[in-house]
Formats: structure tokens, sequence, C-alpha cells
């Protein structure tokens, strides 16, 4: 609600060509409470799509929801990536070089994903006899955090921009441009962030 409200004023004070983006009114309602009520709205929908499709077994709902929402950009990406080497902006030979590094990059995620360190266990015979391998073993997964660590690091990192929702000074719209995506400030503290995120929640997982 409070990251609603913040984007929803962010909204009203953009202007094109001198004219505002967005009315204050729609209809005899206010942006600001229109937004709020959608946003909020779609985001407790999503977290409870999520959970249905945890529940009926087809993979962690909010990963799948994640994925949806990348693998919908990539038709259009790809139709404009082929456009470029239509045109000539760009050759076929970095493209294929740029496709062979996103399938390394794929299976390697997949691979470490996937990857488990088994753990043997020990069993104790009756009688005082010496610990003997029972053949089995603790599946521990090398990945314990998922995708959780990237998703805290870019909530956190969202602060500036909700911050200047609520305020037009000169300092906290710096702060909002020095936090932007694109920015290599934003990538390094969000690598940090991930870095530390996953060693925090694989100590509380795993104490």
């Amino acid at each position: 609600v409070v990251q609603a409200f913040a984007l929803s004023n962010l909204l009203l004070g953009k202007e094109v060509s001198g004219m505002p983006l967005f009315r204050s009114q729609v209809g005899a309602i206010p942006f600001q409470l229109m937004t709020v009520a959608t946003l909020t709205t779609g985001a407790c929908f999503v977290m409870w799509l999520g959970e249905q499709i945890s529940e009926r077994g087809l993979g962690e709902g909010a990963s799948v929801i994640i994925f949806a929402g990348i693998a919908a950009g990539i038709p259009g990406g790809a139709v404009a990536l082929w456009n470029q080497v239509a045109s000539g902006q760009k050759s076929a030979l970095l493209v294929l070089v740029l496709l062979a590094f996103m399938v390394l990059v794929l299976g390697a995620i997949i691979y470490f994903e996937l990857a488990q360190r088994r753990i043997p266990i020990h069993m104790s015979q009756k009688g005082g006899a010496a610990p003997q391998m029972m053949g089995n073993y603790l599946p521990l997964k090398v990945n314990l955090t998922g995708v959780l660590p990237p998703i805290f690091a870019f909530a956190l990192l969202q602060f500036p921009s909700t911050i200047a929702g609520f305020s037009q000074a000169a300092w906290v719209q710096g702060l909002q441009q020095y936090f932007a995506p694109n920015g290599a400030l934003f990538n390094l503290f969000f690598v940090a962030l991930v870095t530390f995120f996953t060693f925090f929640y694989t100590e509380l997982m795993y104490p």
C-alpha cells in the first residue's frame, strides 16, 4: 500500500510537453486511491495464484510466475534482435556468440540449481560395535535459497524510488537517479545484497 501510494504520487508529477501525464481523478475516484487499490489487489492476486500453483504440484508458484513474466518478453526480444541483424546494426556472428553464451549460462544455472551434496549417514550398531555405513545419505542442495535473494535485494533497492514518491526534494530525486536499475551503483548494491541474503537465508535454514 505504501509503495503504491508513493508510485501514484510519482506518476502524478510526470509531465509530457508541459501537460500532466495522468489526471488527478478517474471519474469521481482520486487517482491515488485507484492506483493503491489496483496495485495492492493485483499483488494479493499474484500471491494467491502462486500458492495455487505450488499446492497443485506444478512447481514453485512464485518462480513459475517470475519465469512467465521473463518468457513473455522473449518473442519481442527475438524479433527486435532479428530486425537489428537484418538492418546491419548487429553482425550475425555476434548474435551467435551471444546465443551460445546464453545457453551456457542457462546450463550453469540448471546445474547449480539441481546440484546437491550427499552427506553420508553413519548408524551405530547395537552392542557397542563401531559405526557402519548403511547406504543412506542426506541430500543437501548446493543452492538452498533459490530465487529469494534476488527478490529481497530488488525489493530493498526499490526503497529510494518509494521515498522519492513522497518528496520532490532535490537530494531525494538525486538519490533515486543514483539507484536507477540501469546504473552502476544499483548493480553493485544488487550483487552485494544477493550475496548477503544467500548466506543469511542459508544460515537461517541450516543453522
